[in-house]
């Protein structure tokens, strides 16, 4: 019988102050290239790079919700990770909380 796998666990990634509406911050946690984007409706992360063919979509423009990939221009919707452009096509997203100041991302380690 082998034993369970270590459970996923929140890092620190940022501070929640330096971070405003429609800004974003690239991290890296282990070897994941994240980018978090604080929306009005919160703060979510998300791969630096496109599902479709690996572009920088850490770099894309931010319309609301919304982040365009600079390459071919797929629109993501950052509340879901649905794209709007394929429905095969989503964006993984991890899960942040705010303690106190700081931004947590949950990330397998």
């Amino acid at each position: 019988m082998s034993a369970n796998p270590r459970p996923p666990e929140f890092q620190r990634v940022g501070s929640a102050a330096a971070l405003g509406v429609g800004e974003r911050l690239m991290v890296t946690v282990g070897e994941l290239e994240l980018v978090v984007f604080r929306l009005a409706e919160g703060v979510v992360a998300i791969p630096a790079a496109c599902p479709h063919n690996g572009g920088p979509i850490c770099d894309g423009d931010l319309n609301g919700s919304t982040v365009s990939c600079p390459w071919h221009g797929y629109n993501f919707d950052l509340r879901t990770g649905a794209c709007e452009d394929d429905e095969d096509l989503s964006l993984e997203r991890f899960e942040v909380r705010i303690a106190g100041d700081d931004i947590l991302v949950k990330v397998q380690t």
